[in-house]
């Protein structure tokens, strides 16, 4: 059963669909996703490089990533956290419509099938239709779409973020199929996408 998430943005449906869907300021392949989520599973080193694409390059992202320092993916998920607009890595969803201050712009509804693990280490498990399986306070979940975190086009990790809101920060693009349906700001109302 496919989960629901949800983002907020200013940019209308036409134009969501004219940049086919969401990506970071500074995207990700599936390829160097990968790379950054076994770079941070917290093994000793010696460790693989990860070159992150401009502007990213030059953050304290980056900076850990060359160091000899061990990272997990909770030390990732908060130094994601720390990029700025013009450099981030993730696309920022929520589990809610409600979350993020939308109140003047789109929301718009995106549908999955995804998989989780705990850590990003032990067994794959469905996520299925329930949002609390991503809520973390402790952890942080590895999510993708494919049978394992190698065979998947859609990386994410998820934490759980202010006021106890369960964001899903994907380190690859949303596309727009994903994308099925928007609110206008102001309004309750679903419409499809076009």
């Amino acid at each position: 059963m496919p989960i629901q998430l949800y983002r907020g943005d200013t940019r209308t449906p036409e134009q969501i669909q004219a940049a086919n869907g969401f990506a970071a300021r500074a995207p990700l392949t599936p390829a160097t996703a990968i790379a950054l989520v076994n770079r941070c599973m917290g093994q000793a080193g010696p460790y693989a490089a990860v070159a992150l694409p401009p502007p990213a390059n030059t953050t304290p992202l980056q900076t850990a990533l060359n160091s000899a320092n061990r990272i997990n993916l909770l030390a990732l998920m908060a130094e994601i956290k720390k990029g700025k607009s013009q450099d981030t890595v993730h696309i920022s969803t929520d589990v809610t419509p409600d979350a993020g201050g939308y109140g003047t712009s789109y929301v718009y509804r995106m549908t999955f099938t995804l998989n989780y693990q705990v850590n990003g280490q032990g067994a794959v498990i469905p996520v299925g239709n329930n949002s609390d399986v991503l809520a973390s306070a402790v952890g942080t979940r590895l999510v993708f779409e494919g049978a394992n975190l190698a065979t998947s086009q859609l990386i994410a990790l998820t934490g759980v973020g202010a006021v106890g809101l369960t964001e899903v920060a994907f380190l690859t693009s949303i596309p727009y199929a994903h994308i099925t349906h928007y609110q206008a700001p102001g309004t309750t109302a679903w419409v499809a996408m076009p």
